[in-house]
């Protein structure tokens, strides 16, 4: 945990993020704008990207069943678009930005959701290694489909 001061409180923030997004989340809350005035910080939970075949997913994780916030949610739009056009641009297969979704606060404590789907470990399991089918269907985060 990392002690963040804000104007307003003084929190405990608990996430399984590195040491450099709480130093950056906390330089940010006592120096910056606070986020209604449009700046977001945000990190990717996880890159998937195999060189050799050419291909990149981005997977979003959270606990207790969370939705990405709004800011959180532009901020990936943004992302899955430029991505997705990237790809495309230097022959890579773009195979989408995902959600994994738990209920509790661990794969063994609850339900599992994939892209708000619910699936066993093994379907999870399963998806990671076949990069998710390298479909890319939109930005399951938002509900959009990327840019034709």
């Amino acid at each position: 945990m990392y002690p963040v001061n804000n104007t307003s409180t003084t929190s405990t923030r608990k996430y399984n993020i590195s040491s450099f997004s709480d130093m950056i989340y906390d330089f940010h809350s006592t120096t910056m704008p606070p986020s209604t005035e449009g700046i977001v910080i945000s990190d990717i939970d996880c890159v998937l990207c195999d060189s050799k075949r050419k291909v990149i997913a981005l997977i979003e994780y959270k606990c207790r069943a969370a939705e990405p916030g709004r800011g959180q949610r532009t901020v990936f739009d943004v992302l899955n678009r430029s991505l997705h056009l990237s790809c495309i641009e230097l022959g890579w297969t773009y195979a989408g930005f995902h959600l994994v979704q738990l209920e509790g606060e661990t794969f063994n404590d609850g339900k599992i959701y994939l892209d708000r789907q619910p699936v066993t470990i093994a379907t999870l399991q399963h998806e990671y290694r076949t990069f998710f089918g390298k479909v890319t269907e939109g930005n399951v985060i938002n509900g959009t489909a990327p840019p034709g």
